[in-house]
């Protein structure tokens, strides 16, 4: 017999594999077509018979499917009767006889794209579980007879029912609450009556006796105790057994308290540390007085709020109480006045009381530390204008020039900065900017024209150059900080000589001195001394050149000698002029010191 076309329909179903057709709707689910689902379904639940075999036929293209014994992305994979597991293709699935209750489809690219396979057919021995049995499916009808009888007994047993002996099994009974009643408990004996059952650790429960002869006080917590209690007369109570009362134990009205009934209460002591130089307050400062002979400082983030330090100036003289960066002290003597600095005077005496680790008030015998600085590009200054009143007062005083501000000075023969005569107290400068003398100018060059025909002139000296602080009062300490710079003018160079006079015939003049160079100082930059000029129909001497101004800090250089003339020189030459001097640092014209102190930044000239 000649087969000429066998198709599906003629073949039974056992003879053919199951057939699924999968695509995707996007990456939110695969699609499914095939036995048992109307239509195109998204990630549908599936079920397998146990001994069958099933093609996912996988068109996606783009979506491995996975079969799984563990369910989500990174579940477990299940390749046993698995064939092409995790592909894009076809995946053939031929389903073991002790296949697991369930599995899982996935997409391994999206996690989305899964769904559930669960497996029928004949049970293994053993291969019932819970998963396969619904909810309230098993009742007494299916139980055997001695199974629910069992139970019963064991449900009697956790109810209101009698039962005599001890109660045996391998799962501990529960009374329920309440359920012990007092006709339930053992009567008492002549051994036990009026006494307590106690609780023993690891061991049985015992009958005590309770003694409240020496009951401690701390052992009463709450409640009250009657008046029956107490004797008629309460011995003296001693403030020293008045321990670890709480206020909220005491009710009523108190009966007044007689000074002569307060005993053993110890009397508040202020402890004192005490400091022979100066000082840094510390946490452990907080409550103390501190007894001090050098300046003070309060440090900044140490103390919390409600803390206070007491601040004695044991000495003849007023101290520096210096406050740290970030911290703010208003001194009540002027409570419009945060100040970063206060005095002590001799056997001063105040508080510091703080709101907060960064801020603090202080009252007391204090007195609020003049403070100044200067502006920048200002010239000149003369501190006794500054401090005016304050100049002459046996208080600490501070100036600064802060960073970035420039101070000059303009005048021949000045200062940038004066610390004027007369000062008491002390005055500390800070320098964190520029502090700059002025430049000397050079000397004019000699004069060899017809009117000095016969007596050619010598070239003039350099100006000194101005220094940058001069000191006229004793206890001032100057602090150059990192950044700063405290620098005398250069010196002016010298004027160059005029040349040598010639004669032939009559008398022909030399040539004119070169001037000499200004030196750098505020606002004026160093510069070399000019040529001289040449002589009378180049007959007379040629003018010597004028001296090179000095840089800062440093003398101008001196003007040279006038040229010889070419043909009988006669009259001359005349001589350079001396270079100008350096200006100082910082100097004294009147023999006071000063006392350098933080000497971290610039110096251009001498200033010692």
């Amino acid at each position: 017999m000649t087969l000429t076309q066998v198709t599906k329909a003629g073949l039974h179903e056992i003879a053919l594999d199951h057939v699924f057709t999968i695509g995707a709707s996007g990456t939110s689910a695969y699609t499914f077509q095939g036995e048992g689902l109307n239509g195109t379904v998204n990630n549908p639940t599936l079920y397998l018979t146990r001994g069958k075999t099933y093609r996912f036929e996988n068109g996606t293209g783009a979506h491995p499917l996975r079969i799984q014994s563990v369910s989500g992305s990174t579940g477990t994979a299940y390749n046993t009767g698995v064939t092409n597991n995790n592909t894009t293709g076809t995946v053939i699935v031929e389903v073991q006889h002790d296949a697991p209750d369930v599995l899982y489809y996935q997409c391994t690219a999206h996690p989305a794209m899964n769904g559930i396979l669960y497996i029928t057919g004949a049970l293994a021995d053993g291969g019932v579980t819970t998963a396969k049995i619904a909810d309230d499916a098993v009742d007494n009808d299916k139980l055997a007879n001695s199974v629910v009888a069992a139970i019963a007994a064991n449900t009697a047993k956790t109810s209101n029912a009698t039962h005599t002996g001890d109660v045996t099994g391998s799962t501990s009974l529960t009374i329920a609450d309440e359920a012990v009643t007092l006709a339930k408990l053992e009567h008492g004996t002549s051994s036990n009556d009026g006494k307590f059952l106690r609780a023993n650790n690891g061991a049985d429960p015992t009958f005590e006796t309770v003694d409240f002869t020496t009951l401690n006080a701390s052992n009463l917590t709450s409640g009250t105790v009657p008046d029956a209690r107490f004797p008629a007369t309460l011995p003296a109570a001693s403030g020293a057994n008045l321990t670890n009362l709480p206020a909220a134990n005491l009710t009523g009205t108190l009966p007044a308290i007689s000074g002569a009934n307060l005993t053993g209460i110890a009397t508040a002591v202020t402890a004192i540390n005490t400091q022979s130089s100066a000082y840094t307050l510390v946490a452990s400062d907080a409550g103390k007085a501190i007894n001090l002979s050098g300046d003070i400082t309060i440090p900044n983030n140490v103390f919390s709020a409600g803390e206070k330090i007491i601040l004695v100036n044991n000495s003849s003289s007023f101290k520096n109480l210096f406050t740290a960066s970030g911290l703010t002290i208003y001194n009540t003597n002027d409570a419009t006045y945060p100040t970063g600095n206060n005095t002590i005077p001799a056997r001063g005496f105040c508080t510091v009381f703080f709101i907060g680790a960064s801020t603090a008030y202080i009252e007391g015998k204090v007195d609020i530390v003049p403070t100044f600085e200067a502006s920048n590009n200002s010239t000149n200054i003369v501190l006794s204008s500054v401090f005016g009143s304050n100049w002459s007062a046996n208080i600490a005083k501070i100036y600064n020039i802060p960073s970035g501000v420039t101070v000059g000075g303009t005048n021949a023969g000045g200062s940038a900065i004066l610390v004027s005569s007369g000062m008491s107290g002390t005055l500390t400068v800070n320098v964190s900017g520029t502090v700059i003398g002025k430049g000397g100018n050079g000397g004019d060059g000699g004069l060899g024209n017809q009117a000095n025909v016969t007596s050619p002139q010598n070239g003039a000296g350099g100006q000194a150059g101005g220094n940058g602080i001069q000191v006229d009062s004793a206890n001032v300490t100057i602090n150059n900080l990192s950044g700063g710079q405290i620098s005398g003018g250069g010196g002016g160079g010298g004027g160059g000589g005029a040349g040598r006079t010639g004669q032939q015939l009559s008398y022909f003049y030399g040539g004119r001195g070169g001037d000499g160079g200004a030196g750098q100082g505020y606002n004026q930059n160093q510069s070399n001394g000019a040529s001289g000029q040449s002589g009378n129909y180049n007959i007379g001497g040629t003018g010597g050149t004028g001296g090179n101004g000095g840089t800062l800090g440093n003398a101008g250089t001196s003007g040279s000698t006038g040229g010889n003339a070419t043909y009988n020189s006669n009259f001359g030459p005349g001589s350079g002029g001396s270079g100008g001097a350096a200006g100082k640092a910082i100097w004294s014209n009147n023999s006071n010191s000063w006392t350098n102190g933080t000497t971290a930044g610039t110096y251009h000239g001498s200033y010692t």
